[in-house]
C-alpha cells in the first residue's frame, strides 16, 4: 500500500468527514434499515431515527471552527444528546459521547486512541439501558471496538486498517443476531440498530479512504422483505404502551439514579445525560406516571408519547400481503391514547401525533401521506393551528390529497363517520366537510395564566369552558365549567352530547358529568369516551 494512502493520525476535520459520510450513506439505504425493523412494535422507524440523531451530531460538529478533535468531538457530543431520537438514536448518542470523552483534550489521534474512543463508546452505550439485550446494535458497537482495539496494538497502526477490521467484525456481528435474539430468528431478519451502524461504518471509513459512497447499498433478500406470517400472528394480541421520550433539565441531576428509579416502572429504558441535562426513553403503560415522576427532578421539555399498540396495529398491516391496498386513505392529526384508537376503528390509515402545543410540520404530514401507500388521500388536521400546514402538504404531495379543514378533534370523528373509502376522494371530501360543519364543539381546560378572553377576565388556575372557542363560563372546578358549557349550548331533545374526557380525568369523575349532564337535560342523550387527551379535561360535541 502507498504510504501516502494512509491515515495516521485522526482530527476534527477527519471526524466531522467521517460523521458526514456516515450520515450520507444511512441516508441512503434508510428505507432498507426500517424494512428490517420487525420488533413487534416498531419503535418510530429504527433507520429515521438513527439518521435524525446523526443529522444532530452532524450539524453541530460543523459549527466548531478549527480542527481540534476535542473540540468537535466534544459539539457532536452535545448535538447526541439533544437530537437522540428513539431507542436507537439515543444508544448511538451514548456511542458519540464515549468518543468525546476519550477524545477531549486531544487535538488529534492515533488509532490506538481511536480504538479506546469505540471502546468507551460501547460501554457508555451499555451503561445507558437498564437490561442490555445481547444479539441488538449495543453487541454489534461492542465487537466492533473490540476488533478495533486487537488490531492497533502497533505504534504505526494505519487508522484506516483498524477501521477495516472494525467494519469486518461489525459485519460479523450483524450477521450473528438472529442467532442471539430469538425474535430476529422467528422474523428471519438482522437486527436492523446494529445494520445501521454498520452502514454509519462503512460511510467513516470509506471517506477516510477516498472511496466512492454512492455504491454502499444494503440489498434485502425475500426473507427479509417478507415477514413470516406465523411471526406476526404469534404477535399480534400482544399489549404495548406507550414510547414516552422527554428531557430534564436542572442543577445537580444523576441520570444513573433516574435509571434505576424510571426502570422499575418501564421496560426499554434508556437514560442519558449529565449533572444539568437527561434524555429519558422507555417503554411503559403509564407514561404519565412517569413523565410527573420526573417532573420532581427538575423541568421536563420535549415530551413525546406514542401508542405502541398502534405503531403494531401499522405494522401488522403493513406486512400482511393479503390485506389489499386501498386507493384512498385517511391520514389524521390525534393527541390521546383514546381518541388514537377512535380514529383508527373509523378508518384513519396513519396517525400523527400532535395537536395543541404540537402542531407537526408540513414534513411530517408529508412523510405520513407517503406511509399510507394510496393512490390519493384525505387530511384532518382537527386543529385550526394545523390546518396550515396540511395544506401546505396537500400542495407539496405527490399525489392527490384534499383536506378536510376539522379544527377540533370532535369534528374529525364527525368527518371520518361519513367517510367511505369505497367513494372517490372528492365526493368524501365534500361529504366528510359538511359532516364536519353540523357539530357544536366545547373545551373545557383550565387557564394557565391571567388574561382578558371574550372581554372577561380569567384568572390562572380558574376553568374555562368554552363552546365553538368563545368563552361561557369560568368555575372553580371542570365539572362545574363543563356543565355550564352544554347549557350553554341548549341542546334539544333528542341531541347526543359526546364527552371525551382527558388524561387527568378519572373515569368515575367522566360517569358522574354523564349523570349530571342527562339529569340537568332530559330527553338528550349522553356518553363519554375516554379520549386520554392532553391540556383538555374535556372535549364536548353536540349535534
Amino acid at each position: 500500500m502507498d504510504k501516502s494512502s494512509l491515515v495516521m493520525r485522526l482530527d476534527g476535520d477527519g471526524l466531522r468527514t467521517m460523521l458526514s459520510a456516515g450520515a450520507q450513506v444511512l441516508e441512503a439505504n434508510v428505507e432498507a434499515i426500517n424494512a428490517l425493523n420487525v420488533f413487534p412494535v416498531p419503535d418510530g422507524d429504527t433507520g429515521t431515527n438513527m439518521l435524525l440523531s446523526l443529522r444532530a451530531v452532524v450539524d453541530e460538529a460543523k459549527t466548531v471552527p478549527g480542527s481540534s478533535l476535542s473540540e468537535v468531538a466534544n459539539a457532536a457530543a452535545h448535538g447526541a444528546l439533544l437530537g437522540a431520537r428513539g431507542n436507537s438514536g439515543v444508544i448511538f448518542s451514548q456511542f458519540v459521547r464515549g468518543l468525546a470523552r476519550t477524545f477531549d483534550g486531544h487535538a488529534n489521534a492515533d488509532a490506538s486512541l481511536v480504538a479506546t474512543a469505540f471502546i468507551e463508546g460501547g460501554i457508555d452505550t451499555y451503561r445507558a439501558v437498564s437490561n442490555p439485550v445481547e444479539g441488538t446494535m449495543l453487541t454489534v458497537i461492542r465487537m466492533s471496538a473490540e476488533a478495533m482495539q486487537a488490531s492497533s496494538k502497533s505504534p504505526d497502526a494505519d487508522i484506516t486498517a483498524v477501521l477495516g477490521k472494525a467494519l469486518e467484525a461489525c459485519r460479523e456481528a450483524v450477521a450473528q443476531t438472529p442467532s442471539q435474539l430469538p425474535v430476529l430468528k422467528a422474523a428471519g431478519v438482522v437486527d436492523a440498530g446494529g445494520e445501521g451502524f454498520a452502514l454509519i461504518l462503512e460511510g467513516a471509513l470509506r471517506a477516510l479512504r477516498g472511496d466512492d459512497l454512492s455504491d454502499v447499498v444494503l440489498e434485502l433478500n425475500e426473507v427479509t422483505r417478507h415477514v413470516d406470517p406465523s411471526f406476526l400472528d404469534s404477535i399480534e394480541s400482544e399489549v404495548y404502551g406507550f414510547c414516552t421520550q422527554f428531557v430534564i433539565s436542572g442543577q445537580g441531576l444523576d441520570p444513573d439514579d433516574f435509571r434505576e428509579r424510571i426502570s422499575v416502572m418501564a421496560e426499554s429504558t434508556v437514560v442519558i445525560g449529565d449533572e444539568t441535562l437527561v434524555r429519558v426513553h422507555a417503554h411503559t403503560l403509564e407514561p404519565d406516571a412517569l413523565v410527573e415522576l420526573s417532573k420532581s427532578w427538575g423541568v421536563v421539555d420535549q415530551i413525546k408519547i406514542e401508542s405502541m399498540d398502534a405503531q403494531h396495529q401499522e405494522f401488522q398491516a403493513a406486512h400482511h400481503d393479503e390485506l389489499p391496498s386501498s386507493p384512498l386513505g385517511v391520514v389524521a392529526v390525534v393527541q390521546g391514547s383514546g381518541l388514537e384508537a377512535v380514529f383508527r376503528s373509523l378508518g384513519v390509515g396513519v396517525i400523527v401525533n400532535g395537536g395543541q402545543t404540537m402542531n407537526p410540520s408540513c414534513q411530517e404530514l408529508l412523510d405520513a401521506i407517503d406511509a399510507l401507500h394510496v393512490d390519493s388521500a384525505i387530511l384532518l388536521p382537527n386543529n385550526s393551528n394545523v390546518v396550515p400546514a396540511a395544506q401546505q402538504a396537500a400542495e407539496l404531495a405527490t399525489i392527490p390529497v384534499l383536506v378536510v379543514p376539522s379544527k377540533t378533534l370532535p369534528q374529525g370523528i364527525a368527518g371520518m363517520l361519513a367517510y367511505s373509502p369505497e367513494e372517490s376522494i372528492e365526493d368524501n371530501a365534500e361529504t366528510m366537510t359538511r359532516s364536519v360543519s353540523t357539530l357544536l364543539c366545547g373545551e373545557v381546560v383550565t387557564a394557565v395564566r391571567d388574561a382578558q378572553v371574550d372581554g372577561a377576565q380569567v384568572q390562572s388556575g380558574q376553568v374555562m369552558g368554552l363552546l365553538e372557542g368563545k368563552l361561557v363560563e369560568t368555575a372553580a372546578s371542570h365539572h362545574d365549567a363543563l356543565i355550564s358549557l352544554v347549557h350553554a349550548a341548549a341542546p334539544e331533545a333528542g341531541s347526543l352530547v359526546t364527552l371525551y374526557w382527558g388524561d387527568d380525568i378519572s373515569e368515575e369523575e367522566a360517569n358522574d358529568a354523564v349523570e349530571g349532564l342527562r339529569t340537568a337535560h332530559p330527553g338528550t342523550e349522553v356518553e363519554a369516551i375516554h379520549g386520554g387527551q392532553p391540556h383538555y379535561h374535556y372535549l364536548v360535541s353536540i349535534e
